[in-house]
């Protein structure tokens, strides 16, 4: 007569009543929920980037848009410490309910307070939603200031003839002449407000392959991060049998940290070297080598599994038993108790081995308060059995399961602390290169083309993906009706980490070979702009050079233009000293002349305001 109290009684679960209540209404309310939170979400990352990118300047812009990205990161770690906090709090703790006698956190029955989260951030979306209303559509003053500046750097590097030598980072099709006609972007202030305009902008993104092959490169990175980060908690709280309230906060105070730092990083980095799109998409790809590297450590950096009796080993030691061991709860010890499969409250044995309840241990009522409960008569717990040097002597059985030695933990979060950083820190240049292989009047709608590609490869996806290769590793499941099909309870977590990690390391892979296509295109298109160039002639290295002594003698940056520009249609032959001022001598040409020999230059605009004045 070994047996918990009530004996001999299943549970409503095993009556298997089929009429009882479906949870599709629920479902159906979170899935609504996402899509408004989706809805919502989007324009931050699409319109918002590209407004700050409007307002800023182009070198520097990486560093803001950095900033901004590094801030979305911070929430995912405010998200996950107040996820932590609040599970850690029962349901009905908030709503001035009790807690039911038995239950404690860690227990596989706590339910912790999951829907304050949702009520908590939802007024705080509220309150910060209010200034976004006081911004206007353009900033008309600073993209003025912004526009004077570029025409007085395009200047100079015309005065100076290293136009040609510059290189300019043109929209697909943009450098192609004999294509001019058919993907030049139309220059006209209309563009991209009307529906109509949207078939022709899709197909050039589409036929765009270097904003394609960056995308779908982007793509498995952030399927990486999704369903890893998503399940995260999950992989920590199976592989170091940690609670999912230190999970959470684990995840958030360790992991996504490295995010923020990464992301910043990546935006300075930008900004400090001043990458162009080759040199960003090189700089990617040493960063995913390194990253492959640590992902094979990853391997090797996890506990082994629980031993529990019925699950990952039978409950004698038997020879015969341990090679023909299939999954079985149920034993000679504990066959009249019958013991309910889904409800797992794990005991351990004096004998080193964890029991999936005190009812499966054959163990009577146990005595004690709380979570430290002792249980004695425990028939499924051999006496004679040699305690393991790990597990100190106990009564026949304990509450919990048996403590394993695993050195494992400190390691995984430092390394997975590196590969965050390492991850989020090519997340920058990937989003320059994506900004600058369009058009500037496409870049809205680019960036949210770009999200419907995350969105429908990468985001949907992978916690699909990743939660069948999770459930895969599964050896035991809650059962209904007397059939396997709910949750699971107990995991293989070996074959957890192998394929959880090698689910990873193949999109690794896959975005690495993008990356390194993404780098080839780059090249060869930087190659094409460059051989297309028209070389310079002497008569233009000649003029550029008397032109560039007139800068200095124009004292351009100072506080005021000197008045010795020529009138248009001559030019400048010599230039004689007369004491503090230069006296230009100048000779008429004709039309034809003149654009032969005429270097144009243009008006200092950051000193004097206005349209810019081309002048021989």
């Amino acid at each position: 007569s070994h047996f918990i109290n009530p004996p001999l009684s299943p549970d409503a679960e095993q009556r298997c009543i089929d009429g009882r209540s479906s949870n599709a209404l629920y479902i159906f309310i979170f899935m609504c929920a996402q899509i408004l939170i989706g809805c919502g979400g989007t324009p931050i990352f699409t319109l918002g980037t590209t407004y700050i990118d409007d307002h800023v300047r182009k070198e520097s812009s990486s560093m803001y848009i950095g900033c901004m990205y590094s801030t979305v990161a911070f929430g995912l770690v405010v998200g996950y410490l107040l996820g932590g906090f609040l599970l850690s709090q029962h349901e009905n703790a908030f709503l001035g309910g009790t807690v039911p006698r038995g239950i404690f956190p860690g227990s596989p029955r706590w339910i912790g307070a999951w829907w304050a989260g949702f009520v908590l951030c939802g007024i705080f979306l509220m309150m910060v939603a209010v200034p976004f209303f006081a911004f206007p559509k353009a900033m008309q003053r600073e993209k003025a200031r912004l526009k004077r500046e570029e025409e007085y750097v395009t200047g100079t590097k015309m005065v100076t003839g290293l136009t040609q030598k510059v290189e300019v980072w043109k929209p697909s099709g943009a450098g192609d002449q004999h294509s001019s006609s058919t993907h030049e972007i139309p220059q006209k202030q209309k563009y991209g407000r009307d529906i109509k305009d949207i078939p022709a902008s899709m197909w050039r993104l589409l036929c765009n392959p270097i904003y394609m092959v960056t995308c779908l490169g982007s793509c498995m990175e952030l399927a990486i991060v999704s369903g890893f980060v998503v399940f995260l908690p999950k992989y920590l709280e199976t592989q170091f049998n940690i609670g999912k309230s230190q999970a959470n906060v684990f995840t958030g105070g360790i992991a996504i940290p490295g995010a923020c730092v990464g992301i910043f990083l990546g935006g300075y980095v930008l900004k400090k070297f001043q990458m162009r799109p080759k040199g960003a998409i090189q700089f990617v790809l040493c960063f995913n080598l390194l990253c492959m590297g640590l992902y094979t450590l990853l391997y090797f950096l996890g506990c082994d599994n629980i031993r529990m009796a019925g699950a990952t080993l039978p409950y004698f030691n038997n020879s015969s038993e341990l090679e023909t061991f299939q999954v079985n709860l149920t034993a000679d010890c504990n066959m009249g108790c019958r013991c309910s499969p889904n409800d797992i409250e794990p005991v351990c044995g004096r004998n080193g081995i964890t029991y999936f309840s005190p009812c499966h241990a054959g163990c009577r009522p146990g005595a004690g308060h709380g979570s430290h409960l002792n249980y004695t008569s425990c028939a499924c717990i051999v006496p004679n059995v040699t305690v393991s040097p790990e597990v100190t002597a106990v009564p026949l059985a304990t509450s919990g399961p048996c403590p394993q030695p695993c050195l494992a933990f400190i390691p995984f979060m430092v390394l997975l602390f590196a590969m965050t950083l390492v991850v989020s820190i090519t997340q920058m240049p990937l989003l320059m290169i994506i900004l600058r292989s369009v058009g500037e009047e496409e870049r809205s709608f680019a960036l949210g083309m770009q999200f419907v590609i995350f969105r429908l490869f990468g985001y949907i996806p992978a916690p699909i993906m990743f939660g069948n290769v999770i459930d895969s590793s599964c050896i035991l499941r809650k059962a209904h009706c007397g059939k396997p099909g709910g949750f699971c309870l107990v995991y293989d977590i070996e074959q957890f980490r192998l394929r959880y990690i090698a689910v990873c390391s193949g999109l690794k892979v896959a975005a690495g070979l993008l990356f390194f296509l993404d780098w080839l295109l780059i090249t060869w298109r930087h190659k094409r702009e460059l051989k297309e160039a028209p070389p310079m002639t002497v008569g233009e290295i000649v003029s550029s050079i008397i032109s560039l002594d007139r800068l200095s003698g124009l004292g351009w940056g100072d506080g005021e233009q000197k008045e010795d520009i020529l009138p248009l249609g001559n030019c400048p032959e010599d230039v004689v000293e007369g004491g503090e001022n230069a006296v230009s001598v100048a000779a008429e040409h004709d039309e034809k002349e003149r654009q032969q020999h005429c270097q144009p230059l243009l008006r200092n605009s950051a000193t004097h305001p206005g349209p810019s004045e081309l002048t021989c």
